[in-house]
């Protein structure tokens, strides 16, 4: 059984994602086991599903996988890319309780930073500082999209109190 889940592994490294994706498939339709190996061959498979674009199978897996041990060694992998896929769904919001969950780390800053400096949705920007008001990556980011945004009616009732609230540098 442990070698289907190494050329399912040797599969995944080559990024011959369908390939993988089979073999798990197999081992986990004749494991009834529900161990740690269990676990890392959803996680696999749950990375292929996303490397081949099916985000939903991806994010479906990844949330069976948090349900099923929540305290598993990899739960970590698992927030990121959990908040990795709800940000390409532009669930920024979902993406970002994700991330929140464990803050300190930095490839979880980072990520947040990237896809938040990416964003040009004025409304999701708003969601997102209700929700989260006390968020400083949140802010630096909504004011660097309004000083690079000129186009924006920066008198709106709403705008104006959030760049006074927050001290952005607007002229």
């Amino acid at each position: 059984r442990h070698m289907l889940l190494v050329k399912a592994y040797t599969n995944f490294r080559e990024k011959k994602f369908t390939e993988c994706k089979y073999l798990i498939e197999n081992f986990i339709l004749n494991n009834f086991s529900k161990d740690y190996i269990y676990l890392y061959s959803l996680f696999y498979y749950s990375l292929s599903c996303y490397f081949e674009g099916d985000l939903d199978n991806s994010y479906y897996t990844l949330k069976y996988i948090l349900f099923k041990n929540p305290y598993w060694e990899k739960m970590n992998e698992v927030y990121y890319w959990l908040s990795v896929i709800s940000f390409e769904k532009n669930n920024y919001e979902k993406a970002i309780r994700y991330l929140n969950l464990k803050n300190s780390e930095p490839k979880f800053k980072k990520l947040k930073k990237f896809y938040l400096e990416k964003l040009n949705d004025i409304d999701i920007f708003i969601e997102l500082i209700n929700q989260f008001p006390h968020d400083n990556d949140i802010i630096k980011s909504f004011a660097k999209f309004l000083i690079n945004n000129k186009n924006l009616d920066l008198k709106n009732g709403f705008l104006k109190k959030i760049i006074k609230k927050y001290k952005i540098p607007i002229k």
